[in-house]
This record gives C-alpha cells, sequence and structure tokens, in this order.
C-alpha cells in the first residue's frame, strides 16, 4: 500500500471538511434545541388547560348533584391559579320530551371559568342540563 504524502493542500482539504461537519452540526443542535424548547411551552399550556378542565368539571359535577337549585348564580375561587369559578342555574321554560310532555323542572347549569395567563384573560365554560325529577334520592 503506497501511502500519499500530506501537502499542504491535502491538509486544507482535511480542515474544511471538519468546518463543514461542525457548521452542520452546530446548524442541527440548534434546530433540536428550538424544537425541544416548543415543546415544553406546548406541554406547560396543555397542563394548566387540563388542570381547569379538571377543575370545572368537578365543579358541573358538584352543582348536577344538588337537590334544589339556587335563584342566583355561585361564585368560587381556586387561589392556586387565580381561577374564579361562576356557576349559573338557569330553568329552561316549555321543553318537551320526544312524547310531547312537558319537562316543568329540566335546568341548564353553566361553570364559567375565568383566569389569567401570561397576561391575557381566558374564560372557559361547561354545561350540563338536569331534570330534577329524574334524580331526587
Amino acid at each position: 500500500m503506497k501511502k500519499l504524502p500530506l501537502t499542504s493542500r491535502n491538509r486544507g482539504f482535511m480542515l474544511l471538511e471538519v468546518i463543514i461537519s461542525i457548521s452542520i452540526f452546530a446548524t442541527l443542535a440548534t434546530a433540536f434545541v428550538a424544537a425541544m424548547s416548543g415543546m415544553t411551552t406546548t406541554s406547560t399550556f396543555i397542563r394548566n388547560e387540563l388542570a381547569v378542565t379538571k377543575i370545572l368539571d368537578s365543579c358541573l359535577e358538584e352543582a348536577m348533584r344538588l337537590e334544589r337549585y339556587p335563584d342566583d348564580s355561585l361564585e368560587r375561587v381556586f387561589d392556586e391559579r387565580g381561577l374564579i369559578v361562576e356557576i349559573r342555574f338557569e330553568q329552561i321554560e316549555d321543553l318537551e320530551n320526544d312524547q310531547g310532555q312537558v319537562l316543568p323542572d329540566m335546568w341548564r347549569v353553566q361553570v364559567i371559568g375565568r383566569y389569567e395567563e401570561n397576561g391575557e384573560r381566558i374564560e372557559r365554560s361547561l354545561e350540563g342540563l338536569r331534570y330534577l325529577r329524574l334524580y331526587r334520592p
């Protein structure tokens, strides 16, 4: 096997290859870090949305189990997130079932959550319907 002597031209070519490979690696690493940062931001947002949705769902379930509904709305404050929850009760008039019978005790229960995130006011709501006569103990 014959070895070629290293000339200054060959050394320069190897240096150019190393510089190009380092620049490609740096570009890929920068893209990877940017993607991971975006995933972290999205993950935090989704985690916060899920926590708020769980609180609202719990409030709706609790409100749906009441035996009697108040005449006005209820309000609760959850300090850990600065979440303000308003529960509204509205009696639905003149609602009929499939057979044409009037359902006199049908209620719409609406849970509205308001909070602030990153300086932006956000409002989420859940709604449920309940026939009071159906679920009496």
